[in-house]
């Protein structure tokens, strides 16, 4: 007989967390003004926030094109955490970002003759990411959690231990080498752009 394994849900994480500091697990988030649930949804968005700003393949792309709208105008993609000008395709440009738009600082202007290239890291939902990095954001989360709520418990030591297993597995197999290479530039122009 074969099961099917099947990536932890937001929900599963939230009871996770819960669970830490000894309270049943609820049947939904849709709604639910509990308290403890509300706080469980903030800290695994954060861990969830924190562990995507770093990059990682699932996250990030290499030479991604930023398309003009019918003005001539760049935006970001709402997703955006952090981005930096492609140095191959735009060596010596100075852009930057003004209201959630790219702004070109030579020419003091939000029009751009083309498309630009960028590398870029995106924040997707907990459900949109692989299954290792929703296990380790859920146990980091967890040990999180515990700590805020119950700072001298012993669930401490275990969702530490935990935190530390799926950290390794998390790293065993999605590479962080897009991340070395948004932030090698360092200089001035071209640099990496982080919200």
């Amino acid at each position: 007989m074969s099961t099917t394994l099947t990536p932890e849900t937001t929900l599963g994480a939230v009871n996770r967390m819960l669970g830490g500091i000894g309270l049943d697990p609820v049947n939904s988030l849709i709604n639910d003004k509990d308290a403890d649930v509300a706080s469980a949804l903030q800290v695994l968005h954060r861990v969830s926030r924190d562990v995507q700003t770093k990059g990682w393949d699932f996250n990030t792309d290499e030479d991604y094109k930023l398309s003009r709208n019918s003005s001539n105008e760049i935006a970001l993609p709402k997703n955006t955490i952090s981005w930096k000008v492609s140095p191959k395709n735009h060596g010596s440009a100075d852009i930057v970002e003004r209201k959630r738009k790219l702004y070109d600082r030579k020419k003091q202007s939000f029009k751009f003759d083309g498309d630009i290239y960028v590398d870029i890291i995106f924040f997707f939902d907990f459900e949109d990411i692989p299954s290792a990095a929703r296990s380790y954001i859920s146990t980091r989360a967890t040990r999180e959690y515990v700590s805020d709520v119950l700072p001298n418990e012993m669930g401490y030591q275990t969702a530490s231990q935990e935190e530390t297993q799926a950290h390794a597995t998390f790293l065993r197999e999605h590479s962080i080498t897009k991340t070395n290479m948004l932030r090698k530039n360092t200089q001035r122009r071209g640099r990496y752009v982080h919200r």
